[in-house]
């Protein structure tokens, strides 16, 4: 269902039988990186919106700069990987200027997993 796409928050505890901890269903995660606000950022946030996810901009308010100002936006990245999703989690990075979403999260989940389903990954 896509409810259960969606990720509902189900706990790591043992289930009711004391058997092994119960999976969580993976969350999808969107992020973006931008050291400013720039208009650009209507087309990709505001589509988003209108499909239902709720994308995460970071770097606001951090000037960076090509070439060494670069490693700024890998680490933020890196950073919001490590400390903000789980290892089943889905993540999708993408440009913070030329970007337009056409589905919602169910259906990008769906296909990731068919993605992952057709290649073995």
């Amino acid at each position: 269902s896509a409810q259960g796409l969606a990720g509902v928050a189900a706990d790591d505890s043992e289930n009711a039988a004391g058997d092994s901890p119960r999976k969580r269903n993976p969350r999808l995660h969107i992020a973006t990186f931008s050291d400013m606000y720039d208009p650009r950022l209507m087309l990709p946030m505001v589509s988003a919106y209108a499909n239902g996810l709720s994308p995460m901009i970071l770097g606001l308010g951090e000037p960076i700069g090509w070439e060494a100002g670069m490693g700024r936006v890998w680490n933020s990245y890196r950073n919001f990987v490590w400390n903000k999703t789980e290892p089943e989690d889905v993540v999708l990075l993408f440009d913070a200027y030329d970007v337009m979403f056409q589905a919602g999260e169910a259906e990008l989940l769906q296909m990731y997993h068919d993605v992952v389903a057709r290649t073995g990954r």
